[in-house]
């Protein structure tokens, strides 16, 4: 079974290729896109710091959300939320992640065939980092999602500057 996790334009799941409803609520898509991008362990008072207020019960709000988010990627024999008392991470091992890939291929844009650099270029097309999920009232995360994509835009700039090159030259 194949699952592709795109992150580049509007947030997007697919198994085998099929799109998979995401859970309506911002805050879990959301914090979906903040594990993928970020690829790594987060201390879960953070997490709740950064998407929820103290009035909302915040680890009440992140063990609900975990719970979609398991229900949504957790499959027999692998597990993707891990989580224990203190941290929590998504394993993407596994896991097609247009973000991972072009990051992946940055130190290496100029030994590149031209197709995949056109490839690459490509998983850009449809927007910024996980477009359509600010979340105005909580500053962290806005900090972090701009942040974040103006890493993505320089990282785009990058591939579109090297496959530019590549198909002038072609000419």
């Amino acid at each position: 079974m194949t699952l592709t996790l795109r992150l580049l334009g509007p947030l997007r799941l697919e198994r085998d290729g099929e799109s998979v409803d995401l859970p309506p609520s911002k805050k879990t898509r959301a914090l979906l896109g903040y594990l993928a991008t970020t690829g790594r362990d987060h201390r879960r008072q953070q997490l709740s710091e950064l998407l929820w207020d103290v009035a909302d019960d915040p680890r009440g709000g992140l063990r609900w959300c975990l719970s979609r988010l398991r229900a949504l990627l957790d499959e027999e024999g692998h597990t993707r939320i891990v989580a224990n008392r203190e941290t929590v991470r998504l394993d993407l091992s596994e896991v097609e992640v247009d973000l991972h890939r072009a990051r992946a291929a940055k130190p290496g844009l100029q030994t590149l065939d031209t197709t995949t650099l056109i490839e690459l270029a490509e998983l850009f097309h449809d927007g910024d980092l996980l477009e359509g999920l600010e979340l105005p009232d909580f500053d962290d995360f806005r900090s972090w999602l701009t942040a974040a994509r103006g890493d993505c835009r320089k990282l785009r700039s990058a591939v579109l500057r090297e496959a530019t090159a590549r198909l002038h030259d072609c000419l």
